[in-house]
């Protein structure tokens, strides 16, 4: 039996960086962050659109306002910039707010 490595959605990513360490890594921080996915728990979700709303939520906040360690870079003058995936990826210039997050204006474009 052999194991194939290849990516459904998202960045451009080759196959050969796709490691079990690293989705697991991912599911881990999102047990951690948010008690609706860790086992026996009693702060569930009685339906599946609830769910989906806060991990929403959840994306949001984890992409747009949390700095992460990993991504932090020196600056010119020698002090470490803090960054999100966000501005990573050239969509955000900024950390943003909690504020900044839920009054910024977005289309739901799933019915």
């Amino acid at each position: 039996m052999q194991v194939e490595r290849r990516v459904i959605f998202g960045a451009d990513i080759a196959a050969g960086e796709i490691t079990t360490s690293f989705v697991e890594r991912c599911d881990l921080t999102m047990r951690q962050d948010n008690k609706r996915l860790a086992r026996k728990t009693l702060a569930f979700s009685k339906k599946q659109r609830d769910l989906d709303e806060q991990m929403t939520l959840y994306f949001a906040h984890f992409n747009c306002c949390r700095p992460h360690m990993s991504l932090k870079r020196d600056d010119a003058s020698g002090s470490s910039a803090r960054r999100t995936p966000m501005m990573v990826l050239g969509a955000t210039d900024h950390v943003w707010s909690l504020r900044e997050l839920l009054t910024f204006p977005y289309h739901n474009t799933s019915p």
